[in-house]
């Protein structure tokens, strides 16, 4: 099943993180998670183990902070997020 990811910007330091994937007949999206840079935007990593998609990306709240989000393939479902690191 292919999956697509990308950032879109809705003004200012906030972007929204979008996700396409095919399921075999038809396109769906998800509007995975909004999100606010310090600087710049950073990358997202995307892991896959087979059973699970990890997204991992960087959120600015108090301090810029690293949170991984999954997708379970079986259930075409987004899990909450967790918080992973905190830059110091």
């Amino acid at each position: 099943m292919p999956h697509i990811f990308y950032n879109v910007l809705l003004g200012g330091k906030d972007y929204r993180i979008v996700h396409h994937y095919y399921n075999g007949s038809i396109w769906n999206t998800n509007l995975v998670e909004d999100i606010r840079i310090n600087q710049v935007l950073n990358p997202m990593q995307i892991l896959n183990n087979g059973e699970e998609l990890f997204l991992i990306y960087y959120n600015m709240k108090n301090t810029e902070e690293i949170y991984c989000k999954s997708f379970n393939l079986n259930e075409a479902q987004w899990k909450k997020k967790k918080l992973g690191l905190r830059k110091i």
